[in-house]
């Protein structure tokens, strides 16, 4: 499984970590398990670390559907996304963009401690 996630009562985030080859379905079941697990609250924040993914194979189709659609997470809560790899990188900023037409909650890092920071955590 190229995603996992562990969730920090203590700083209300939710640190979700990918690897290898990341697809939409993938993306999706993540979601799934994530809003299904009992700890999870939809006002938390989450850091989604994809320094480790190798490569990225949603299509910009599926970019937007997932940018809009089956959001987990409620008002106010913040998303940063940390990617080092450009294609992994430009396809963070093109979900943040899609996302932004609904809400400017979601932001891309390419430096974990920037991400932390914008997050109120560093």
């Amino acid at each position: 499984m190229p995603a996992s996630y562990e969730i920090d009562k203590a700083l209300e985030t939710v640190f979700t970590e990918a690897h290898g080859v990341l697809t939409a379905d993938e993306i999706m079941d993540h979601r799934r398990r994530l809003r299904d697990d009992p700890e999870f609250d939809e006002g938390y924040n989450q850091i989604i670390d994809l320094r480790q993914v190798t490569e990225f194979t949603a299509s910009g189709s599926e970019m937007g559907h997932l940018a809009r659609h089956n959001d987990i997470f409620g008002e106010g809560s913040r998303r940063a996304i940390v990617a080092e790899a450009d294609l992994v990188f430009g396809m963070a900023r093109m979900y943040e963009i899609f996302h932004s037409e609904a809400s400017d909650v979601i932001r891309v890092f390419r430096d974990m401690a920037a991400a932390r920071r914008w997050l109120g955590e560093g």
